[in-house]
């Protein structure tokens, strides 16, 4: 496998994996093609741990990983240059209207917080569903944990929303075990062999 460091050249392709791979059941689903690029061309930005892992006879993507140490506020200048975009997409949209309230009154009103031992998450992994290959999630994962090691981190963490089985199982395969619950989702860390 060939892997790289993900960057503005690489924004296209992943846009294009994510459209593939992230069902219905995320808010990005709905966003057009040009929000997509710049959602992801912000989380590339500012996101220092990234990479986009490639088949090594025709060069296709395979799939790529992207985490961050600082989450807070992340996309808070994303959400503000659209903001009424997304507004609008909140509206023709109402399942993601009613999950971002039901997230911000957990937040409220949770007694447990969600405040995980590990300093970096996992923001967003996805594999080309058209290339034919058996572990592609775990090479990419791979790849990513090793950028992981080589900046000295040891522990990391991610969300999978609690309805999707198939990420949950992949997440009990490879190593992480569930840290806490969240109002839409599960919170998994992983702890890094050296």
């Amino acid at each position: 496998m060939l892997a790289k460091n993900i960057d503005e050249s690489n924004l296209e392709e992943i846009c294009l994996i994510h459209q593939k791979s992230f069902g219905n059941a995320h808010f990005t689903s709905v966003f057009p093609w040009e929000l997509l690029k710049k959602y992801y061309k912000e989380i590339i930005t500012v996101c220092k741990y990234k990479v986009i892992v490639y088949e090594p006879i025709e060069k296709k993507p395979v799939g790529f990983a992207i985490g961050s140490d600082n989450i807070s506020g992340l996309l808070s200048s994303f959400i503000k240059d659209n903001f009424f975009i997304l507004l609008i997409l909140l509206i023709k949209h109402p399942k993601f209207l009613i999950e971002k309230i039901r997230g911000f009154i957990f937040s409220l009103v949770s007694r447990e917080k969600l405040n995980s031992e590990a300093k970096v998450m996992l923001l967003s992994i996805a594999v080309n569903p058209e290339i034919n290959m058996k572990g592609k999630g775990e090479i990419v994962l791979s790849e990513f944990e090793n950028i992981l090691k080589t900046n000295g981190i040891t522990i990391y963490n991610l969300g999978v929303r609690k309805n999707n089985a198939k990420a949950i199982r992949f997440y009990d395969k490879t190593g992480f075990k569930k840290e806490f619950t969240g109002s839409i989702e599960y919170y998994f860390i992983k702890t890094l062999d050296n």
